[in-house]
């Protein structure tokens, strides 16, 4: 829905009540010829009853067209807010999801968050919105981001495989001495080749 501008308003009153004008100023005409004949008065007095039916109706219709306006520039108001809304929650919320996915620093996120959003932006593709910047998905941008000189920064390193971490495959000590002490000396062997 769009607001309309005080010449849109303006025209769609003239052109609600022109037929109404019309009407009247050939009633008027014919009310001036009867005069003119003043063979029938009763003849003018409807005239005058039909002018003045005429012109409450042209009123009734001016403040229906008015109201009517009024009404949709509030639905125009409710939708272009809703649709910012709506707009805020796909960009920002696309934008999360995509860099979470990216492998972004958890205690980077609302820097890079910020950084980005301002480039981001929703399209309108037919019934679908899509979060975009450039001219490409969210997705595909913060993949191509994230491998950048300026977007690797902000990446979580893998998880290292070095002693005593997780990832680590050696065996621990509590596992070593679950074994006889000759199945010890084989894994020590295995271990140190």
């Amino acid at each position: 829905m769009t607001q309309f501008t005080q010449e849109e308003l303006d025209l769609a009153i003239e052109e609600a009540t022109k037929p109404l004008i019309n009407k009247r100023d050939e009633l008027l005409k014919e009310l001036k010829t009867a005069r003119k004949n003043l063979e029938n008065v009763g003849d003018v007095e409807k005239l005058h009853e039909k002018i003045e039916a005429l012109e409450t109706e042209r009123d009734t219709a001016t403040k229906a067209l008015k109201d009517t306006t009024k009404q949709l520039e509030q639905v125009s108001k409710t939708l272009e807010s809703e649709s910012g809304f709506t707009s805020k929650l796909l960009l920002d919320n696309g934008l999360t999801d995509a860099l979470v996915n990216a492998g972004v620093k958890k205690e980077l996120l609302p820097a890079v968050k910020a950084l980005l959003s301002g480039q981001a932006k929703v399209v309108i593709d037919g019934d679908a919105r899509k979060a975009v910047i450039g001219d490409k998905g969210l997705s595909e941008f913060i993949t191509e981001w994230s491998a950048s000189d300026e977007g690797k920064h902000f990446i979580q390193a893998p998880a290292n495989g070095g002693g005593g971490a997780d990832g680590s495959k050696g065996s621990s000590n509590q596992d070593l001495m679950k074994l006889s002490p000759v199945e010890r000396m084989n894994a020590a062997r295995a271990q140190a080749k």
